[in-house]
């Protein structure tokens, strides 16, 4: 939780860590700007100096956080003891932005060592979440109560981000698999749900920038699997933009299986599929074909972005919507169906295991 948005946390960092490095940093800043021009050095002593009660904290702080670090801290030497600090940040600019580069520093060991102690499950999640879409969620600002998440959903949102299972969740599914939480949001038939989520999303963001479109609704998985047409076709006014949305886990067993841990492979695999399927029928009608790929922890493929650029592109006066809140609206749309995936499991789950223990409810 810990972690920077961007590494795949949620980036609540505590004051009490951040403290000693501002201290620090503070008094760097103090020693530049007011030594050189000051007498304190001729009117005291270097020890009475020394006994000042600040110099006597960053004394202090210097032995503890700095002179026993294995971090590689920027100026390490400089921050080793009183006397390199107050050489070093007398007479120099080294002091401008010292405690964001300190907490770079110690945010980065902090995140190799997490990723050190993770297993395969963790490793993937938090690179799977370590990128500005997923990111992007946590500092939504809730303009409109369409932008809002309800408090199941953020519950869930969080859950899903921590590895934290709801309490709960029973221990197996109802298709007898463990119920983790990437088997949640890739079971039963919710997941068709969340996608017609997104596609109805895309296919509002279209109608708002002037963009025509033609939809082939996804009713049950057969249409899915059956059905060789895209998911929306786009009439700009120039090029006919054919397109098809997936939504894929790559923190989910089988595909940490097929790519050996590596979840950067499974938004390209995903993306070579649906050319493979759609892309020939495109070019036979003159279209392009554009695989729209999501990943359930946020991340989007570029071809989405520069979907949401050609749509922003096409707005007239002041009619539109920004590329960065299209995609915050589909951050928040997916993080709303996976919940509803998740609930829909769990449900199932729950009842199965009534079903196997004898127990119904009573009816009315």
């Amino acid at each position: 939780m810990q972690l920077k948005t961007q590494q795949g946390g949620m980036g609540f960092c505590p004051s009490a860590e951040t403290a000693p490095h501002a201290f620090v940093a503070g008094m760097a800043a103090s020693f530049a700007a007011l030594l050189p021009y000051s007498d304190v050095r001729r009117r005291v002593t270097w020890e009475g100096f020394c006994a000042l009660p600040y110099h006597r904290a960053l004394d202090r702080i210097l032995k503890e956080e700095y002179a026993s670090s294995s971090i590689k801290l920027p100026h390490k030497r400089h921050l080793s003891s009183l006397v390199n600090f107050h050489e070093h940040f007398r007479y120099t600019k080294d002091a401008n932005k010292l405690q964001a580069r300190l907490m770079e520093v110690v945010r980065a060991d902090k995140a190799a060592k997490v990723k050190a102690k993770a297993s395969l499950v963790e490793k993937a999640r938090l690179e799977s979440r370590a990128n500005k879409n997923t990111a992007s969620i946590w500092s939504m600002y809730p303009l409109t109560k369409e932008f809002a998440l309800s408090d199941q959903d953020t519950r869930f949102l969080v859950a899903y981000a921590t590895g934290a299972s709801p309490p709960e969740a029973p221990q197996y599914c109802s298709c007898r698999v463990k119920l983790t939480l990437e088997h949640m949001v890739t079971c039963g038939g919710a997941k068709l749900l969340r996608h017609n989520m997104l596609q109805g999303r895309l296919v509002e963001f279209a109608r708002q920038h002037n963009v025509s479109t033609e939809q082939n609704p996804r009713l049950t998985f057969e249409d899915a699997k059956n059905m060789q047409e895209p998911d929306i076709v786009f009439y700009p006014g120039g090029e006919v933009h054919e397109t098809d949305i997936t939504v894929v886990d790559p923190c989910s067993a089988g595909y940490l299986g097929q790519n050996k841990g590596n979840v950067k492979l499974t938004t390209k695999k995903a993306c070579e599929e649906k050319q493979r399927k759609y892309l020939e029928g495109a070019k036979a009608r003159g279209h392009t074909f554009t695989p729209l790929v999501f990943e359930t922890h946020g991340k989007m493929h570029d071809d989405v972005k520069t979907l949401l650029e050609m749509f922003a592109s096409n707005t007239i006066g002041r009619s539109g919507l920004a590329v960065r809140d299209m995609a915050l609206d589909l951050q928040i749309t997916l993080a709303t169906g996976n919940a509803i995936c998740a609930r829909n499991a769990i449900a199932r789950s729950q009842r199965h295991q009534d079903l196997m223990r004898g127990a119904r409810a009573p009816r009315c």
